[in-house]
């Protein structure tokens, strides 16, 4: 017999060793998706990034973030941005505005742990093409806020 049918015969009986080891072990436990608690928004319009305003584009970001019991965003991450590092500041800082209200036991309860996901969609008013063709929140974010910056003022 070759090295080559040895190593494979080998190779072989570890999966198969391994299959029955981990066939009887019982399923790793489901995580509970936990739902984005409460929250109020107030975010000044002026977080509209202006060269983005001046160049009448519009976009969006996904957020992934964490919320401590003290109902502070921690560990933020881009996960999407259209256009491409546009809007990433802008959405950081209106996260920053966003307050959470957690429960009492959020901390007990492991939700520190638990990262959520916002989408921060930036508008124009009035629409800058026609047709009208206006940035979705992301699909699979929690919730979403629209930032829009009025070029009627």
């Amino acid at each position: 017999m070759t090295s080559i049918a040895r190593k494979i015969i080998v190779a072989g009986m570890l999966c198969w060793v391994t299959a029955s080891v981990c066939s009887a072990q019982s399923p790793p436990a489901a995580v509970e998706k936990l739902s984005l608690p409460p929250m109020n928004a107030s975010i000044d319009p002026e977080v509209y990034p202006r060269e983005a305003l001046k160049n009448l584009l519009q976009g969006r970001v996904l957020l992934e973030f964490s919320i401590t019991h003290r109902n502070h965003v921690d560990d933020v991450t881009v996960l999407d941005s259209e256009p491409q590092g546009m809007f990433d500041s802008a959405a950081r800082k209106a996260l920053d505005a966003v307050k959470f209200k957690v429960p009492k036991n959020w901390e007990d309860s492991g939700a520190e742990q638990h990262r959520f996901t916002l989408s921060f969609v930036f508008r124009i008013y009035p629409c800058p093409t026609t047709p009208c063709v206006e940035p979705d929140p992301h699909e699979k974010a929690d919730d979403f806020l629209i930032i829009t910056a009025n070029t009627n003022q």
